[in-house]
């Protein structure tokens, strides 16, 4: 008895063109978690050192008021004043900042989102296009911030009235102006 096999070699791919650009989506989807732990890695120490500047500021303020004027002479009321003023100004700056990593934390999600739907299209062997981008005017959830930026109202009084971040109010305003955030 002869048993025949046959074995069938499937051509080979085509090699791709010179103009056709190539993307590993492994590659890709490195690079993404790359940036991603890179600026979760940055939040975390700027957070970290946000709050300790806080907690010395804290201290120096209870310390300067824990002075009284037997103690410290007429000098007492000035060093107190002195250090409120350091502790708004150190406040100020810390909502600033938190008001701007509220903003790049903004735009990194939608890059990320962006970079994840292209791998996803990578992934299921689709062509990669270009996003398509919705007109952010229409978007329902940014209606309370734009009708209050059209009443007048600063990004600082938007974000208390609508609970949301002030970076998330500026960046909401960005997309609505046509401007790229950030």
């Amino acid at each position: 008895m002869i048993v025949r096999a046959e074995i069938s070699v499937p051509a080979a791919a085509a090699p791709p063109r010179p103009d056709e650009p190539t993307v590993n989506p492994i590659s890709l989807l490195l690079i993404v978690l790359g940036l991603i732990m890179i600026a979760f890695t940055l939040g975390r120490a700027l957070r970290r050192r946000r709050a300790a500047a806080l907690r010395a500021s804290e201290e120096t303020l209870e310390a300067a008021r824990a002075i009284s004027p037997a103690q410290g002479g007429a000098a007492a009321p000035r060093v107190q004043e002195t250090c409120e003023e350091m502790v708004a100004t150190l406040v100020q700056t810390a909502r600033e900042v938190n008001a701007q990593l509220d903003t790049k934390i903004s735009t990194l999600e939608v890059l990320i989102r962006q970079a994840d739907e292209r791998i996803a299209a990578l992934a299921g062997g689709a062509a990669l296009e270009r996003p398509r981008e919705r007109k952010p005017a229409d978007d329902p959830r940014h209606a309370p911030v734009y009708s209050l930026s059209d009443e007048g109202l600063s990004a600082l009084e938007i974000a208390q009235q609508t609970g949301l971040g002030q970076g998330e109010v500026e960046f909401i305003l960005n997309l609505r102006d046509g401007g790229t955030p950030g």
